[in-house]
């Protein structure tokens, strides 16, 4: 193009010298743009220095000048192709397509290297952006995964088919994918310093339509569901590290912590957990905590069976710095975690989920208070992951939106929201909280030994998180949770534990813990299981713990931790709600999930309690625990969110046993028909009148 200027007489007036300067910038800017190499561009240039500013004035300039491009350009092209390439030359869409291309023959050769001795490379060229497909030898000390041995592991089911692309990653910004599935790093395939943000940056949601995947992708999609109850799918695109906003309260941000914290040693047990969703729990813990403060990362394997926890998890884990796998037989997360606690050397233990992601700062919170006093236990805030997009929800809450630790008679851990009354002066200031999720708190090593760990009579997992809750207030402690301190973690859509068959290991938990600690409270559970205890092993040394650390009784922890908790024996009436004309029905309902709101039915009455134990409180409430009998208007009857505030659920049990609703003036009638109880008008039938009826 300089040349074309020239001749053309672009440029026309000056000298030659100053034609030869802006030829040479033309034809710098030229070379830059094409990218060409320095034999198209370089001594062409030098050439036409010689030529054109030989007889002028100026010539040794222009050929300073000439050299020093040549310099610096040879330069950036020796350290893009032998140091950096952390910039895809080539970005387009025709690049990309060439990469899928080879990573298709890469898929498709499925080599034997195991006889042959050598592997399938695909390489990029940092300064092209070619895609070659080579094959070398391999040397005897390598461990890096063969094309072969990676298309099985792909063809496995453990990682995303999509989620493999070809570059070199940023050091400090994205690692190699393979290496974090378990593959030594030989630049041979990895996740690129991604042009534009990778999957599920800074917590976005994922969003796919499996309809169209090829039958491989659409295989690893459903493989992923069926073995985790999340989207493994996505979790694999993300892969091990991805950026999350600091989403404290904005008063966090200035909190001052003592110059000297205790060190954590962070317990984290897993079995048979997505590869990207254990690792990126490893890196956020790693990534986001002053180093000095993390002691040591512990992992327990809980007996996974999974071949991608063995090796190449062993492989991955062997890089990062200060981490100890154990494996251990299938002993449930109880126990688990007691072996995960028994080798820890730190001041204080953080028990945490092996699908979670710390968000920055997430540390200091929880050692402060705990190096203020060594018996507050303390929780983070914990957000949710969405299960399906990996969505992280980063919205920064206020302290009166951070929900504290409850359960129910069912002993049931559930959330609820703090009295304005009880809320802490600071913002910053850590929530009392009556019972914790048990998923993820920090506790003083020393204290969580005097305390009595876990009871480890209890099996899997259930109940140990309410037990440890009551324990710690009722013996001298103090449980709260941490606004500062903001923890995601993947609620599944269900349960992806196998329990032991033909034992109801949760019922077995629950009895061991109202036998403990609930003194005559107990008496509530049980008649929700219709006073059947079973067989449920010893308590004699967890009730000996209780006398020796001198605990308050459950109606001290009642009155003065959960007042606000509905305490069945005060109500009116309590039990089943038969109906007089037709005593084989009974009214039923069941317990909501989260956001449902099911309606009241009826069915054969079975004097097991369950769904068809309900409460008539002081204030004329039909309920069970923190649900109501509502009506909005209608015939039908639902279970809502009880609010003290009558109207729709204020039901008056009249002498003649009647259920009457004053804010519709009508009765709850047998509604055979429909197999559902309504409202109708008041008429004095049999089939209005109803009476509670306890099982015990």
């Amino acid at each position: 193009m300089a040349q074309a200027f020239l001749k053309l007489g672009f440029v026309r007036s000056g000298s030659t010298v100053r034609r030869s300067w802006i030829a040479c910038i033309v034809t710098f800017l030229e070379a830059r743009a094409t990218r060409l190499s320095i034999c198209q561009w370089g001594v062409p240039l030098w050439i036409m220095g010689r030529k054109r500013a030989c007889p002028h004035r100026g010539v040794v300039g222009l050929q300073i000048v000439c050299m020093m491009l040549i310099f610096v350009n040879l330069t950036v092209l020796f350290s893009a192709s032998h140091v950096s390439r952390s910039e895809p030359a080539v970005q387009s869409s025709r690049f990309l397509k060439r990469v899928e291309t080879k990573l298709q023959e890469l898929e498709a050769s499925i080599l034997d290297t195991s006889s042959s001795g050598s592997r399938s490379v695909v390489d990029v060229d940092g300064a092209s952006g070619d895609v070659n497909f080579s094959t070398r030898t391999r040397g005897a000390s390598s461990s890096t995964k063969t094309a072969g041995e990676f298309t099985d592991f792909l063809k496995d089911g453990m990682v995303a088919p999509v989620s493999f692309w070809v570059g070199h990653p940023q050091p400090g910004n994205e690692v190699d994918l393979l290496q974090y599935r378990g593959f030594q790093p030989e630049r041979e395939l990895f996740v690129p310093p991604f042009p534009l943000a990778r999957p599920g940056h800074l917590g976005k949601k994922i969003v796919m339509d499996p309809s169209l995947f090829n039958q491989q992708q659409k295989d690893a999609f459903d493989k992923g569901w069926d073995t985790h109850r999340f989207n493994q799918y996505a979790s694999d695109l993300i892969g091990p590290r991805r950026e999350i906003p600091d989403c404290r309260p904005h008063q966090c941000r200035k909190k001052v912590y003592p110059s000297k914290l205790p060190t954590a040693s962070v317990v984290i047990c897993f079995h048979n957990e997505a590869f990207s969703a254990l690792t990126r729990s490893i890196h956020t813990v790693i990534d986001r905590s002053p180093e000095h403060l993390i002691h040591e990362v512990i992992l327990v394997d809980d007996g996974s069976d999974q071949e991608h926890l063995k090796k190449p998890l062993e492989v991955y884990l062997a890089q990062l710095p200060k981490l100890r796998l154990i494996r251990a037989a299938r002993v449930g997360l109880i126990r688990a975690r007691l072996v995960g606690a028994a080798v820890a050397s730190g001041d204080v233990l953080i028990f945490l989920d092996s699908h979670i992601e710390a968000t920055p700062h997430w540390l200091e919170p929880l050692l402060g208070p705990i190096a203020q006093s060594r018996t507050t236990v303390i929780c983070p805030t914990i957000d949710t992951i969405d299960a399906q997009t990996l969505a992280y929800n980063t919205e920064i809450l206020a302290t009166s939106s951070t929900q504290v630790g409850g359960f129910d008679w069912a002993l049931t851990f559930n959330w609820h929201f703090l009295p304005s009354s009880d809320h802490p002066a600071e913002a910053t200031d850590p929530l009392k909280s009556p019972t914790m999720a048990g998923g993820l708190f920090a506790i003083d090593r020393e204290y969580f030994d005097y305390l009595g760990a876990y009871d480890e009579g209890m099996d899997i997992w259930g109940a140990e998180n309410l037990e440890i809750s009551f324990r710690i207030w009722m013996c001298g402690g103090q449980l709260v949770i941490s606004p500062c301190s903001r923890v995601g973690h993947i609620f599944r859509k269900s349960s992806a534990y196998k329990w032991r068959p033909g034992k109801d290991v949760l019922k077995i938990n629950n009895i061991r813990l109202a036998e403990v600690w609930l003194d005559e409270y107990k008496l509530l559970y049980e008649e929700r299981i219709g006073h059947t205890l079973g067989e449920f092993g010893s308590i004699s040394e967890r009730l000996e713990l209780r006398k020796r650390l001198q605990c308050h009784s459950f109606k001290w922890y009642l009155h003065t931790v959960y007042p606000s908790l509905f305490v069945p024996s005060e109500a009116v009436a309590r039990g089943a709600i038969r109906n007089q004309g037709d005593s084989t029905w009974c009214i039923d309902a069941p317990s909501p999930k989260e956001g449902e709101h099911p309606p009241v039915i009826l069915y054969s009455c079975h004097g097991q309690g369950g769904n068809q134990l309900f409460y008539l409180s002081q204030g004329n409430e039909i309920r069970r625990d923190e649900q109501c009998f509502d009506s909005a208007g209608m015939l039908e009857l639902t279970l809502y969110g009880c609010h003290s505030q009558r109207g729709n659920q204020q039901f008056v049990l009249r002498d003649d046993g009647s259920i009457y609703h004053p804010a519709h003036d009508k009765c709850i009638d047998l509604g055979l028909e429909v197999k559902k109880p309504l409202l109708v008008s008041c008429n004095g039938e049999a089939t209005q009148k109803w009476a509670f009826q306890s099982s015990a």
